[in-house]
């Protein structure tokens, strides 16, 4: 029932996180793949397993990526475009033999011999071929002795094909016994024996016969099963249209029901606005009555004197407040001078105390760094390079800088001058001559040296480090002596 059984893996991939890719979608994928296969529907098979290398892919699932190549293979061998069939075996077989899969392995060294024997590419078939017969068993042992057969029947090797039909008998498998029994009679008509050509021939009819009645009766119950899927899916969707018109019909109701509340409750709210709005009048008619009665005037002129006097008191008291409140202020004003005076001065003591410290770090910075310089000039002036490079200059030029001098110079300056060598390269792609130049300034050579060792005149020199200069920073004019100070403060 492929039908159904699709119904039930979509189901299971609608059910799973989306996006997400796991090695149970990789495998429910693959298994819809096998389904669609199986069913004749190629180009859907070849979409899921494609779908299924995909997940494999993301996951890193060495295992997974071979049996998903290995079934795409089979996909294109299905639509018979065998040139990209035979890639993904490849593939497929490169992966299984760095993890050592022994099954996996057989069964596509079984696949790789039948593709190439469909092509005719019979001794790289028969490679593959020998390697999968000495291990494989069970079902995949009957797919390699047909394809066995059918490579040696082709290369005339008749012998061995008679006996790997005969094993396809006794491993008992009717589809393929039907073929090695019409293949092993077409061998009895080429050697000539006509009665047994004629047995073997019945027996292939016999069982063409039989496989039909199967075929039909699949056929039939393949049917069947459609028929039965489709009139599942009918009550599905009208069990769907039933619990459709039920949850809108709770919904009409539920909206019904609030509305009715929401009516009470308004109208419980105006009722109350009103209320409440016809006390409020009725107090401010009470209040304007009472203010036109006698006892409202006198209650009123002795509220006026009772206030009088609170007014008096009240004024007393302020301006009493108001002379201590000035006699504060004048001392809170010496106080806040004096505390201004503090902070500043503990401010600048603060401040002068960080400029000391910064200043002693400086200092002592300056101190490590000259140190440190100071070692590294002595380590470069007592080194071998240093010493043969003075050797030519002190000989007037007589003999010239070898590479490999160049060569250890470098290495030189770079031990005692970390990084030297990727600071002057970093400015511009430099030249070899402008960059030995570079070197020798780092040295500490003078112009009138450096021109001896680098085969220039001095104005030459110079005017290479004022072209140095220019390139470096992009200026228009470069300066000589401030490119010289760059290059001996790296």
């Amino acid at each position: 029932d492929a039908p159904q059984a699709l119904d039930y893996f979509q189901q299971a991939l609608d059910a799973m996180p989306e996006g997400e890719m796991t090695d149970l979608r990789s495998r429910t994928i693959s298994q819809m793949g096998t389904l669609f296969s199986a069913q004749g529907l190629y180009k859907e098979a070849l979409k899921m397993r494609q779908e299924s290398f995909r997940c494999d892919s993301l996951l890193n699932d060495s295992i997974g990526l071979a049996f998903s190549l290995r079934d795409i293979g089979l996909s294109y061998h299905d639509l018979e475009e065998h040139e990209l069939e035979l890639d993904y075996y490849l593939r497929a077989y490169q992966i299984s033999t760095a993890i050592r899969q022994a099954n996996l392995i057989h069964s596509i060294q079984c696949c790789l011999a039948n593709a190439y024997s469909e092509q005719g590419q019979y001794e790289e078939a028969l490679r593959y071929l020998r390697k999968a017969l000495a291990d494989i068993g069970g079902p995949g042992r009957n797919a390699i002795c047909l394809t066995a057969g059918f490579i040696y029947h082709a290369l005339g090797m008749k012998d061995s094909a008679a006996w790997y039909y005969q094993e396809i008998l006794r491993l008992n498998y009717p589809q393929t016994q039907r073929i090695a029994y019409g293949n092993l009679g077409q061998l009895a008509v080429e050697r000539g024996d006509p009665a047994a050509a004629l047995a073997l021939f019945r027996k292939y009819v016999n069982l063409t016969d039989s496989l039909s009645l199967v075929s039909d009766s699949e056929s039939i119950r393949r049917m069947n099963a459609l028929y039965n899927y489709q009139l599942r899916e009918k009550e599905n969707i009208r069990l769907k249209e039933s619990a459709k018109r039920r949850r809108l019909l709770m919904i009409g109701v539920l909206t019904l029901g609030i509305a009715l509340i929401a009516g009470g409750w308004i109208y419980h709210v105006h009722k109350k606005r009103r209320l409440v709005t016809q006390l409020n009048r009725l107090e401010q008619l009470n209040a304007e009555i009472y203010r036109k009665t006698s006892n409202y005037i006198a209650d009123k002129q002795s509220e006026i004197s009772r206030l009088d006097e609170n007014i008096r008191s009240l004024k007393a008291q302020l301006e009493e407040a108001e002379l201590q409140i000035k006699h504060r202020e004048q001392e809170a004003e010496k106080v806040h001078e004096l505390e201004t005076s503090l902070a500043e001065a503990m401010s600048t003591i603060s401040e002068l105390e960080k400029q000391k410290d910064l200043a002693v770090f400086q200092k002592t910075n300056a101190e490590s760094v000259q140190n440190q310089q100071y070692k590294a000039e002595n380590l470069l002036y007592n080194s071998d390079i240093y010493q043969r490079l003075k050797q030519i200059v002190h000989g007037g030029g007589k003999h010239s800088v070898t590479r490999n001098d160049w060569e250890a110079l470098q290495q030189q300056i770079d031990v005692c001058f970390e990084g030297f060598s990727s600071k002057v390269k970093s400015f511009y792609p430099i030249k070899e001559r402008d960059f030995h130049i570079c070197m020798l300034l780092r040295a500490g050579f003078q112009s009138k040296e450096i021109a001896l060792l680098v085969c220039l005149s001095a104005e030459g020199v110079c005017s290479a480090c004022r072209r140095m200069h220019a390139k470096a920073f992009c200026l228009p004019k470069g300066n000589p002596k401030e490119w010289t100070d760059i290059i001996r403060s790296l």
